[in-house]
């Protein structure tokens, strides 16, 4: 049987790249051929939770990977790419990986990725180039990050653009916690977004929004899934009542308060491939979100932080009385299969370096 370190930020809190790894757990383990070790990196990396393993420290987190990576265990870490936090831990992968053929795959969550490498300074930068040229495989989100990698030094048959979805299941609606469900029983039309309280996510830019559609909709609400009202409120001041913020929810939970929306909004100011807004138009919830990163065909799109442009987009998808749509052909996903390509390619590409070093007596 083939063995797979997953290494990555584990729930809680649940966001993109947690959830994401959380899912590709479940899909490996679904396979029957794949051992799936996870190792936690995340915010509550020292504290023992079931379904993964803690890092207690930087030099434990080097310790682990490359022990696991002795055993012959292929390296995933999924991360961000868009600080210098992310590329050391891209590094200590990538080098460790050097023990095991390089079967590593490292994935950058981030649409800001280009970005930060983009205006990267020089040790950082020659960081960045040293875990790029010695990963087996990068995956990014977008052809701007994919364009900048190259330009560092990736070579085009070791980088991938594969978006994080994985496909939608079944939400019962029972997982919807008792005010979210009072909340829009209150509301309508009901818009939503997952987001944190980071600038990016465009939580100002909402609120107005929301202020202006409720001069034509004067019960309109928001429902904010992910951060906590105290962290809303200590930065952009105080909410209105018609705005609801959920705080940390389960996956399961989102996606089950997602199936009520009217629209869902994603107003972000950078943006990777935003595994929410496929799920939305999965279950056929029409998506306004901003001109920014990779979006899937069917996006109702507004140029970035331009309030009078989101206004216009979420009214005239509200005038339309066939909002929702059949969502089923957003709901495949060819990420799964291309991942278990790309296992089978570096554990076959990995077994020829391990007979190699071993035959020049470096093993």
């Amino acid at each position: 049987m083939r063995k797979v370190l997953l290494i990555g930020p584990y729930p809680p809190p649940f966001g993109g790249l947690a959830v994401q790894l959380c899912q590709w757990q479940r899909y490996l383990a679904s396979s029957n051929e794949y051992q799936c070790e996870v190792l936690n990196i995340g915010e509550g990396r020292t504290t023992h939770l079931e379904g993964c393993r803690p890092v207690t420290s930087e030099w434990h987190f080097v310790q682990q990977v490359t022990g696991y990576s002795r055993q012959g265990y292929l390296l995933h870490l999924l991360t961000n790419g868009h600080n210098r936090k992310s590329w050391l831990s891209c590094l200590v992968c990538a080098a460790a990986g050097l023990l095991n053929g390089r079967r590593t795959v490292l994935v950058l969550g981030s649409g800001n990725t280009a970005n930060y490498l983009s205006r990267t300074g020089c040790a950082d930068g020659t960081m960045a180039r040293l875990a790029i040229k010695l990963a087996g495989h990068m995956i990014c989100r977008n052809e701007s990050a994919r364009r900048v990698l190259m330009e560092m030094g990736a070579q085009d048959s070791r980088i991938s653009i594969m978006p994080g979805f994985l496909g939608v299941g079944d939400a019962s609606d029972q997982t919807v916690p008792s005010h979210v469900r009072q909340f829009m029983n209150d509301h309508a039309p009901v818009l939503g977004a997952t987001a944190s309280s980071d600038p990016e996510y465009g939580i100002p830019l909402m609120i107005d929004a929301l202020a202006s559609l409720r001069d034509h909709h004067p019960k309109a609400g928001l429902v904010l899934m992910g951060p906590h009202r105290g962290q809303i409120e200590q930065q952009y001041g105080p909410l209105p009542d018609h705005i609801l913020v959920t705080g940390g929810l389960p996956h399961d939970a989102v996606m089950a308060t997602m199936q009520h929306l009217h629209i869902f909004l994603r107003p972000t100011s950078f943006d990777g491939d935003s595994i929410s807004v496929r799920e939305a138009l999965s279950m056929g919830i029409p998506v306004v979100a901003s001109n920014v990163g990779f979006r899937p065909e069917g996006v109702v799109l507004f140029p970035s932080g331009e309030l009078s442009g989101f206004v216009e987009s979420i009214l005239r998808l509200l005038s339309h009385p066939l909002r929702r749509f059949d969502g089923r052909p957003h709901q495949q996903s060819e990420t799964g299969d291309r991942l278990l390509a790309l296992y089978d390619q570096l554990f076959v590409s990995g077994s020829k370096n391990d007979r190699t070093h071993v035959a020049m007596g470096r093993v």
